[in-house]
């Protein structure tokens, strides 16, 4: 008896250990989690960041190119006849420029203005300005546009952007310069645009002396201010960061900011979110966490019979803090990516503006042809010994219809009904079109001053696909971190829930009713192990027994039971490759592999149908995406059906851990995803090739395993 008793007071106190351990568990997860969503959110708002702040760059980029344009055209027609150049000789339509321009004006070689469209500058002195200084100093031949730091008009104190060319005398000496001044008012309307919040802020930040205009706010007021020395200034002139954290210099907020560059103008375009509103998703979502993990407290006082194992402890902290630097880790390198790819599309931009690898064709106000590149032959298909200044585009429309562009038409009746939509419609925007060779193509078109329009033609396919792979490969990963997180905490569960019923058995010996209930609860928890394992093979975190096979043996051994699996009504089509090459992988986990995508084929094929199997070898020269395979020898095994075949969306999803198109109690969504798992971890992949009506071929890809002859042909 007394033994008897100490026993129970051994279990009782084993019981109390095992549910403290239980709640420290909790805490730490949920540290964890907190942390790792906390790290999301921060990536996720600095990357939208970024493309804002992209987006405002070339907003501004494209007015001042369009300035550009005008000065340039201006200049010209002034060196060709200095004496009689009036801007009332030009076109309303020519002087318009942006609506953000508030006048243009000449000021003459000792810096007094000569003429303006705002008469009440004639005979200022802007020989201070640092545009006439900077044009002054030009040799013979430099023309480029030079965009001045943002002052305030010498008449309207608001402040501008002083946009000059130099002007040549006709003996070639220094002329003066031509210039427009460019409203920041523009700043309003980007603020409306990109929504920034209430206290968002989008300014224009000088390099070199520090000078910072600000708005802050939709709507709000501009301020200038000289920052020269700022933490803020250091980051924007550094290059290599594409945002910065800290306080704003122009009124103290803390806020995430985010550069943008303007190419070749020494300055850079910035907005800012504030951080408390731009954390705001995760501090909701922390809240409701601190709640979950409460109630999940309660539970486990009320659930102390489930104890953990006081050897498994140590373990337990080691996979802990183990999944905890796993977390930090992928946080970094997701920082990381993200600035790469923020980098890189600036480089990309920088690069088309200043080679024009871009396709371009520009028209006048009758749209006739005025100019254009030999990409946009390339990206049109327009013959290149028709093109000639003056061309019509509806001719240029109908040698595009004929070359078959826009598909089987009378080439005459698309040409007219192309320029009746140009005529009618806006002209400038962005819209994409596919080509008859497969390639997508964006198109771009501005208005030009004095009429006319420009219209840039990019060729976008490689992006997208890379986009959309590097997309899908990121989903995958976080499922498989997540998925690996729940399987090994439930397997912890499981192992406790075991023992413990281990234990009631040894005691219920004597009372079969209780006994039979402890070996009920035996049984699910090996159900539940079952399911940790296909979750595990999926996260690719299972112990795998890989051993030298060939793949066809293993395919005609499994013969049987695949034409016993997929019954009478379906068809059976073997085509393997002789001479395939060895692999190394776990052959049960390949075998259930095989069975799994048969049995999936088999429910696709209701009615009946063909199940074709393939193999053959193959290799890959260079990988052609982030989430590639290296280059190499493959071996690869197509299982195909002719059945209802998958959706896009369904494609995407499939092998996610839990998805199925299944009715309830037909599957449990994890067959895609073990295949997945499996296959990843053995060092290949897997591919889905469908569409709706046309089938479903499931591609396993393994690399060739060195070392074994090839199967004999």
């Amino acid at each position: 008896m007394p033994g008897v008793k100490s026993g129970r007071v051994f279990r009782q106190w084993l019981l109390i250990a095992g549910t403290l351990l239980m709640l420290a568990l909790v805490a730490v997860s949920a540290a964890m989690l907190l942390r790792a969503h906390q790290t999301e959110t921060s990536v996720s708002v600095r990357a939208t960041l970024s493309r804002k702040a992209l987006a405002v760059e070339e907003q501004l980029n494209r007015q001042l190119l369009t300035s550009d344009q005008t000065l340039r055209i201006l200049a010209d027609s002034w060196e060709r006849d200095p004496t009689h150049f009036q801007f009332e000789r030009f076109p309303g339509q020519m002087l318009a420029m942006p609506d953000t321009t508030l006048h243009l004006f000449i000021v003459d070689a000792a810096g007094v203005v000569r003429q303006s469209t705002r008469p009440e500058i004639v005979g200022a002195n802007v020989v201070g300005r640092d545009y006439f200084r900077h044009e002054q100093s030009l040799q013979r031949g430099e023309a480029n546009m030079f965009v001045g730091v943002p002052v305030q008009g010498l008449v309207t104190r608001s402040w501008q952007l002083n946009l000059a060319r130099r002007l040549q005398g006709p003996d070639g000496s220094f002329g003066g310069v031509i210039a427009a001044t460019l409203s920041t008012t523009a700043l309003d309307a980007f603020a409306d645009t990109i929504e920034l919040g209430n206290n968002g802020l989008i300014a224009l930040l000088s390099l070199g002396d520090g000078g910072l205009l600000s708005q802050s706010g939709a709507g709000g007021n501009q301020t200038f201010k000289i920052i020269a020395g700022s933490p803020l200034l250091q980051a924007a002139q550094n290059g290599r960061d594409t945002d910065w954290v800290g306080s704003s210099p122009n009124d103290g907020i803390t806020r995430i900011h985010a550069f943008a560059p303007l190419p070749d103008r020494n300055m850079v375009v910035l907005v800012g979110i504030e951080l408390e509103a731009a954390m705001q998703p995760f501090y909701e979502w922390r809240t409701a966490a601190f709640s979950f993990a409460a109630l999940t407290a309660l539970f486990l006082l009320a659930c102390s019979g489930l104890l953990l194992q006081a050897t498994h402890v140590a373990y337990a902290r080691e996979d802990s803090l183990a999944q905890e630097q796993g977390v930090l880790r992928t946080a970094n390198a997701a920082l990381e990516e993200a600035r790469g790819e923020a980098q890189a599309k600036a480089a990309r931009l920088q690069a088309a503006l200043s080679g024009m690898s871009d396709g371009i064709m520009m028209l006048d106000a009758q749209m006739h042809l005025l100019e254009w590149n030999r990409q946009f032959v390339e990206f049109t298909g327009v013959p290149d010994n028709i093109l000639r200044v003056g061309l019509p585009m509806r001719d240029i429309l109908r040698a595009q219809a004929e070359c078959g562009e826009f598909g089987t038409v009378d080439p005459d009746v698309e040409a007219d009904r192309r320029i009746s939509l140009l005529q009618r419609s806006p002209r400038v925007g962005t819209l994409e079109r596919l080509r008859p060779n497969g390639r997508l193509l964006e198109i771009r078109r501005n208005v030009l001053p004095g009429g006319g329009f420009v219209t840039l033609y990019a060729d976008v396919t490689e992006r997208r696909v890379a986009a959309e792979r590097l997309h899908q490969a990121q989903t995958m990963a976080a499922v498989g971190r997540l998925t690996a997180g729940l399987a090994h905490d439930f397997n912890n569960l499981l192992a406790s829930i075991t023992l413990n019923a281990e234990m009631l058995e040894i005691d219920l010996e004597d009372n079969p009713t209780l006994m039979h209930r402890a070996n009920i609860i035996l049984q699910a928890t090996q159900r539940g192990a079952a399911l940790v394992h296909q979750l595990l093979a999926f996260s690719r975190k299972q112990d795998l027994v890989p051993q030298l096979i060939h793949i066809n043996a293993t395919i005609e051994g499994m013969r049987e039971i695949i034409r016993t699996s997929i019954g009478s009504q379906i068809r059976l089509q073997m085509e393997l490759q002789s001479g395939l090459w060895p692999v190394l992988v776990d052959l049960v986990q390949i075998e259930n592999v095989i069975l799994n995508l048969v049995i999936n084929a088999r429910d696709a094929m209701p009615e009946g149908g063909v199940l074709t199997m393939r193999s053959f070898n193959h290799m890959i020269c260079a990988p052609q995406g982030p989430d590639d395979l290296a280059a190499g020898d493959y071996v690869t095994i197509d299982i195909g059906d002719n059945g209802t075949g998958m959706s896009e969306e369904v494609r995407r999803n499939a092998f996610d851990p839990f998805f199925t198109t299944k009715a309830a109690g037909k599957g449990s969504g994890l067959g895609l995803s073990q295949v997945y798992g499996v296959t990843r971890q053995s060092g290949g992949r897997a591919e889905i090739i469908s569409a709706l009506g046309e089938g479903t071929t499931i591609r396993i890809i393994l690399p060739r395993a060195f070392g074994s002859d090839p199967e004999p042909g």
